[in-house]
């Protein structure tokens, strides 16, 4: 087995994450819990709902971008596909197509699957750079797929 995708997944999924609704959940509730008229120049009705909305935008970036990679890993047999809490195998067989995007500062790969299976119909990833595509080079079942 063979993984495919990049180390820095864990950080972006958990810890990254994990540590930033921490921070700013802690602070929105201070702030909301410690009521004053104004911090500094800064009223505090505007503060906090301006808070709020900054947390719950953080929230929904969160969700749509880095909380949609996995984990993943092929063998000649199988894609092995994780959220870190959830494993799955899909047969190459259940893989319609994969999609590499370019965003320039970063690659992602995205896994379409004939029907949707644990994690959806799409499965995300960040590949690991030279070894992704020296795995390119060595398999050959996966050329069928690329588009």
């Amino acid at each position: 087995m063979q993984r495919v995708s990049s180390n820095l997944t864990l950080a972006l999924v958990l810890f990254f994450p994990v540590l930033w609704v921490a921070f700013f959940t802690a602070f929105t509730v201070a702030i909301w819990a410690y009521r004053m008229d104004y911090y500094g120049s800064i009223p505090g009705p505007a503060l906090r709902w301006g808070l709020s909305l900054f947390l719950a935008g953080g929230l929904t970036f969160f969700y749509f971008t880095v909380w949609r990679l996995k984990r993943v890993e092929v063998d000649d047999n199988f894609l092995y596909v994780t959220n870190y809490f959830k494993h799955v195998r899909y047969p190459w067989h259940q893989i319609e197509a994969v999609r590499m995007h370019d965003w320039k500062l970063f690659r992602t790969i995205m896994v379409e699957l004939k029907q949707p299976g644990s994690f959806g119909k799409y499965i995300i990833f960040l590949p690991t750079g030279r070894v992704f595509e020296e795995f390119l080079r060595e398999k050959e079942m996966w050329s069928q797929f690329i588009q």
